[in-house]
């Protein structure tokens, strides 16, 4: 059997020979180290965009110019779901990062899977809905419009339930894997990684979804 430390480790294979194997913790240290200016990135991008978000939503909430308009509906939606994708999804892909082959916890699995499908697909709502209130502003002006109060509505339908029952399936699917890659001795590492279980490959849910 492989000894498995925070060194490099040695086995034994099938003919009797010693073989160099990367442990799992040097494996993802390589990575990380690789990965560090995307996860510098990632960071800067967090607080910024944290600082950011709360700035416009300050802004919106108590400046009377906007308070029977649409645009201050639009603006405070897209400020919530980017601040929640700076408090989730981004963090969580920086510590995937620094432990890229080592997840362990199905239950993380399944909450990061569930935060990118819903971030996506939220905001990607959130601005379709907007397109249609401006595409109505500009080819139908004397059309009815929507107000303030029905954009709300429409958008906690369209933008946060609708993207949490889209979230639903990918987040079932998801899970830990176990698979081997080829470390820098050209021998295996044992790695576990957050994606798609096996059993749900060849799935009619997955091909649908």
């Amino acid at each position: 059997m492989d000894s498995i430390t925070t060194e490099n480790v040695s086995s034994v294979n099938s003919s009797g020979h010693l073989e160099s194997v990367e442990s799992l913790e040097d494996l993802s240290a390589r990575y990380a180290d690789a990965l560090l200016p995307l996860t510098i990135a990632f960071g800067c991008f967090t607080v910024d965009g944290i600082i950011g978000n709360l700035l416009v939503s300050l802004v919106f909430s108590l400046s009377p110019e906007y308070r029977r308009n649409n645009f201050k509906v639009f603006a405070l939606t897209l400020a919530f779901i980017d601040l929640i994708t700076c408090l989730t999804i981004i963090p969580a892909e920086t510590v995937k990062q620094q432990k890229y082959f080592e997840f362990g916890h199905v239950a993380t699995c399944k909450l990061k899977c569930f935060f990118n499908v819903f971030g996506a697909s939220s905001y990607c709502l959130a601005l379709l809905v907007i397109s249609v209130d401006r595409f109505r502003k500009v080819v139908l002006p004397f059309k009815t419009q929507m107000t303030p109060k029905m954009s709300l509505w429409i958008l906690l339908f369209v933008a946060f339930l609708l993207p949490i029952l889209l979230s639903i399936p990918g987040t079932l699917m998801c899970g830990i894997r176990t698979t081997a890659k080829v470390n820098s001795y050209g021998t295996n590492t044992t790695i576990y990684l957050c994606e798609t279980e096996k059993r749900f490959e060849k799935s009619v849910l997955r091909i649908i979804y």
